[in-house]
């Protein structure tokens, strides 16, 4: 069963709020994120509570097979350009979640009336990010204290569609 037929992307919900915490202090993710001390209950509590409430970003969490393995989320930024973020929660998601997880969110932000680019940053010595983001058509667009700055816009988005066919149309390992 391919990544297209076994993943799903759903909105955040309250049974998020413990898991989203627990993964986003893991070791492996903080290292790779610009922000990168451990969250506290009260931090973690006040954002989640915050995003429950916001009219100005999607926030979701991938399943894969039924089972949570990633947050991403955008935020708009200015009229057209949204900020994203994400990451692979689940150390045993198979090679190729993250490529999926975030192909299905970009042609949700892009469905969207008015959406003309998605902007990342990451942390320049995180190889992998890079690498991802540049396989789904970012282009580097600045760099400034280790950090990246990326961008992806609609037209290029819809240039590359034979990318993100590929990277549904994959099997998950060990299937």
């Amino acid at each position: 069963m391919s990544f297209k037929s076994a993943m799903i992307l759903r909105p955040v919900g309250a049974q998020d709020r413990i898991r989203l915490r627990d993964w986003r202090n893991q070791d492996f993710i903080r290292q790779a994120s610009l922000t990168d001390h451990k969250i506290t209950v009260d931090e973690h509590n006040a954002w989640f509570d915050n995003i429950l409430s916001r009219d100005d970003g999607v926030w979701c969490v991938a399943e894969l097979h039924g089972n949570p393995v990633g947050h991403v989320n955008a935020v708009m930024q200015d009229g057209d350009t949204w900020q994203w973020s994400f990451y692979i929660g689940d150390q045993n998601a198979p090679k190729g979640t993250g490529a999926a997880m975030l192909t299905l969110f970009l042609a949700e932000l892009f469905s969207r009336d008015g959406v003309q680019a998605i902007a990342a940053q990451t942390v320049a010595s995180n190889a992998a990010s890079r690498h991802l983001h540049e396989k789904l058509g970012f282009v580097v667009t600045g760099e400034a204290d280790d950090v990246l700055d990326l961008s992806l816009s609609r037209a290029r988005w819809q240039d590359s569609q034979a990318i993100y066919d590929a990277c549904l149309s994959r099997v998950p390992k060990g299937e």
